[in-house]
């Protein structure tokens, strides 16, 4: 399952590339987003960060189990995170041209 050692690179590793990548994104974001999709963001990233940290550090151990749940639940849990949480557009009930 890995040493201390290597799960603090882990989390070094991950939290270096989450960090970046939240900062690369606001760049491009605009400055007058509301609160929640900037919270959002980062609560995207953060679980991806410690998905590429664990398969830089781990290699091909990260496809294993028991470190496959984790590397497999992490991109999977944001993406369901960010579905479930997503911007769902507005519905106009009033339209009835179908």
């Amino acid at each position: 399952m890995g040493t201390a050692s290597e799960w603090l690179s882990a989390l070094v590793w991950g939290g270096l590339w989450g960090a970046f990548m939240a900062w690369w994104m606001a760049r491009h974001q605009d400055a007058s987003l509301p609160r929640r999709e900037r919270v959002l963001s980062l609560a995207a990233w953060a679980p991806m960060g410690m998905w590429f940290g664990i398969v830089t550090t781990f290699g091909w151990r990260a496809w294993h189990r028991p470190l496959l749940f984790v590397t497999v639940g992490l991109p999977v849990g944001t993406f369901l995170a960010g579905w479930a949480l997503r911007k769902k557009p507005p519905t106009d009930i009033t339209d009835r041209s179908s």
